[in-house]
């Protein structure tokens, strides 16, 4: 069969030729993708100049932002100060308006303790005026001033007995007590908790330091 060399011969050379086109096609396609990952001409030295210019707003922002953070301390500190005389301004308030309902509700009670102690003395006087007269008339009168003095002597008794129960039920305070409105231990607790401290963000103190790490970015050149 002289024929068959030559048709073998045609086929892988048909197969080569495909083989390089397709190889052709796929340089180009990667080509292309290479292009499309690198900067056009003449971009290179302007984005490194907005990114210079970017670095250098970042670094000058960070050495404002130094100088406050630097300065927190102080700032606190008046803080603390103002939030001190607050408080000691309201105590002051609260100590002053006390003090004086101590002083009114004092001399209140001590009014009521004099007007006690003056009905109670002119009462021993009543009642000593009347043992007098019992004396009096056993030694001097007879039996129809016994009998008017026995009447007398009774109603005053009865008047007597009345205001002694008076007296014993407006029975004064014997002393003058602070009532707290709010638990004084509840106040210290809400004052302990009142103040924090935070970052500009909203973030909370924390003891430990965190670290920041910047990771480079990576460009692939193919």
């Amino acid at each position: 069969m002289p024929n068959v060399p030559k048709a073998t011969s045609a086929l892988q050379e048909r197969r080569r030729k495909k083989h390089q086109v397709h190889r052709s096609l796929v340089k180009t396609n990667v080509a292309r993708e290479i292009s499309k990952k690198i900067l056009p001409e003449g971009t290179v030295p302007e984005n490194l100049t907005e990114m210079e210019q970017q670095l250098i707003e970042i670094l000058t922002q960070d050495a404002n932002e130094r100088s406050m953070v630097a300065d927190s301390a102080s700032s606190v500190t008046a803080y603390l100060q103002a939030f001190q005389a607050k408080l000691e301004s309201a105590f002051n308030s609260l100590s002053t308006a006390v003090m004086s309902q101590c002083e009114m509700q004092t001399r209140i009670l001590l009014q009521n303790i004099d007007i006690r102690q003056t009905t109670s003395t002119d009462l021993r006087d009543q009642i000593s005026t009347d043992r007098d007269n019992i004396d009096s008339i056993k030694q001097h009168g007879n039996d129809k001033h016994d009998f008017l003095l026995r009447r007398q002597i009774t109603k005053e008794i009865q008047d007597i007995e009345s205001r002694i129960r008076e007296l014993n039920q407006r029975k004064a305070a014997s002393k003058i007590e602070v009532v707290e409105q709010t638990a004084v231990d509840n106040i210290v607790h809400t004052i302990n908790g009142a103040l924090r401290i935070q970052t500009s963000d909203g973030g909370s103190f924390n003891s430990s330091e965190d670290d920041y790490e910047l990771e480079p970015e990576e460009y692939e050149y193919e």
